[in-house]
């Protein structure tokens, strides 16, 4: 069980700095997919400190802040950021209503689900 969690978590990772790298090329941000990949980790477990709703606001912080010391400028990076951030939480949507559809309003299981 722990093989194949850990190898979809590494997959989730991968995916999240792909994302982020092909946000940052869209728009026009210079920064490679290897240095995202050092940077969005990090950024992402500061982003699940529970001081805010969501890690919004931590997130673009640790962004500034570390995309600043390689020469990004603060707007891009928190720019960044939030693309970023949008993405990953379009993406997530089908899941979501999957979710909500599976369940009726009292709280539990539709009919059709498994209980």
């Amino acid at each position: 069980l722990l093989g194949p969690t850990l190898g979809l978590g590494l997959l989730y990772e991968a995916l999240t700095v792909l994302c982020a790298w092909l946000v940052a090329r869209s728009i026009d941000v210079d920064v490679s997919f290897w240095l995202l990949a050092v940077i969005a980790p990090p950024v992402l477990i500061l982003s699940a400190v529970p001081v805010s709703i969501g890690g919004l606001g931590v997130r673009e912080a640790a962004y500034a802040v570390l995309l600043g010391r390689v020469g990004v400028d603060v707007t891009d990076a928190a720019l960044l950021s939030l693309l970023t951030g949008a993405t990953l939480l379009l993406a997530s949507l089908p899941g979501a209503l999957t979710l909500v559809r599976r369940h009726d309003g009292a709280g539990g299981p539709s009919e059709g689900a498994p209980r």
